[in-house]
């Protein structure tokens, strides 16, 4: 059974990257610099595609996580820990509400699914051997 989920995607992130883009294509405006104009309209909307193109895939034993251009497979039984975290490294995890996926011995993936819990049970289910580590107090 594959399970696809989308990243959630959090306003606190959003808003001063969409600011930021509107500030410089306001400015080339205000200055004139008219060729710049289409080249920001264009990164704006690279970042835009970049944000709602994020996507994990739980299918046949893998995690697939696919970004924009980029796509990661983690096998599901190599999984040995799931974090809750904040962390505002660069990853694709359009919020900052994020879990960080620990496989292999040494790898790490930080991502941002829609519906943490559904999907950290379906992991689990799948690999019994993960450890889940909350940020919640019990």
């Amino acid at each position: 059974m594959t399970t696809r989920y989308t990243s959630k995607i959090s306003l606190g992130l959003w808003i001063p990257v969409f600011t930021a883009w509107c500030g410089v294509i306001a400015l080339m405006i205000i200055q004139r610099v008219w060729v710049m104009v289409p080249l920001m309209l264009l990164g704006a909307a690279f970042s835009a595609y970049c944000t709602f193109t994020i996507r994990y895939v739980i299918d046949d034993g893998n995690l697939t996580i696919t970004w924009a251009f980029w796509k990661q497979i983690v096998k599901i039984d190599s999984i040995r820990k799931i974090k809750e975290t904040n962390n505002p490294l660069s990853s694709p995890a359009a919020s900052f509400d994020r879990l960080e996926i620990l496989y292999n011995k040494y790898d790490t993936v930080m991502i941002s699914p829609n519906d943490k819990e559904s999907f950290i049970h379906q992991l689990t289910a799948i690999n019994t051997n993960i450890q889940v580590q909350s940020k919640r107090k019990k």
